[in-house]
């Protein structure tokens, strides 16, 4: 069967590179395997089939993975001819090869996990700098415009205030003027009585 032998080279051994080749040929259904190169480049080789030949530069797009761990700088293809593999496969090494790179994968994952939570923690405390910076102005902006609402009250009982002052002050006079004429009055009524009396001593004898 018609297939390609590609070489993958880059930093493609040791970091996981052969389980994702793996899960993306499961995925697009790609017959073959992949293994890695005992060669001074640490490069990975894989053979691909599958009856549809866009498929498979589909699948080669796919794999020219870059992601910080895994870095693809070139894939080299080559058209074979040989027997149909039943399925897609990884070719492991050594026990001990397979160990250590077991353990690469997994000190890999860690260091991944561990940016991904320091990330995590970093944006946290961005919001909530973020936050804090939101209600302090929230707090200015009340601290605001009560302070202009209390000014505005003061003002408000100062005029009532003076306008009062004014009411009483107005009140008193009138009620001064009023009490002065109701002396006139009083003394008008004393002076009215003395009249009588005046007026009877010279009333007539019966």
């Amino acid at each position: 069967m018609m297939g390609l032998k590609l070489t993958i080279r880059g930093i493609v051994q040791k970091v996981g590179y052969r389980n994702a080749v793996y899960r993306a040929a499961k995925e697009m259904k790609i017959k073959g395997y992949v293994k890695n190169l005992d060669d001074p480049d640490e490069s990975v080789e894989a053979v691909i089939q599958h009856p549809d030949s866009q498929v498979l530069e589909t699948f080669i797009k796919k794999i020219k993975i870059n992601d910080g761990f895994i870095e693809v700088h070139e894939i080299l293809k080559e058209e074979i001819q040989e027997k149909e593999c039943p399925k897609f496969e990884i070719i492991r090494g050594s026990s001990k090869d397979e160990e250590g790179e077991r353990l690469d994968v997994a000190e890999m994952a860690l260091k991944n996990l561990t940016k991904a939570v320091v990330s995590g923690n970093q944006k946290i405390i961005e919001k909530q700098d973020e936050m804090i910076n939101v209600l302090s102005k929230k707090q200015d902006q009340t601290i605001k415009v009560l302070s202009q609402k209390h000014d505005e009250t003061n003002a408000i009982l100062t005029k009532f205030s003076e306008e009062t002052h004014i009411s009483f002050d107005v009140m008193e006079k009138k009620y001064g003027a009023i009490s002065e004429k109701l002396g006139k009055l009083d003394k008008m009524a004393d002076s009215f009585d003395e009249l009588v009396e005046i007026l009877r001593m010279f009333k007539p004898k019966e």
